[in-house]
């Protein structure tokens, strides 16, 4: 029983993740789309996938009792994905 409690918790800290990027707006929001051309591959990437499909992979992995507060699992996976890009 105490599994599902802990997977309710996880599920309930990823989903602030997902409030919180949302809520994270810049104040340079607009300069993206002044500076990244349209047909750009970031710009394409970023209105074609669906990154959600991370928070389900990962989820397991995330406790909240145990270890540091969460870092968002789809912004670390768009930093791989651009450090593979850029052979980095």
């Amino acid at each position: 029983m105490s599994n599902i409690i802990s997977i309710e918790k996880i599920k309930e800290r990823l989903i602030m993740l997902k409030r919180q990027q949302e809520m994270m707006i810049s104040k340079y929001a607009d300069l993206y789309d002044i500076l990244i051309q349209k047909d750009h591959i970031l710009r394409k990437i970023k209105e074609l996938v669906d990154f959600s499909f991370v928070i389900e992979e990962v989820e397991k992995n995330y406790n909240l009792t145990h270890g540091r507060g969460a870092k968002d699992p789809i912004r670390l996976f768009k930093y791989l994905i651009l450090k593979d890009m850029n052979e980095l």
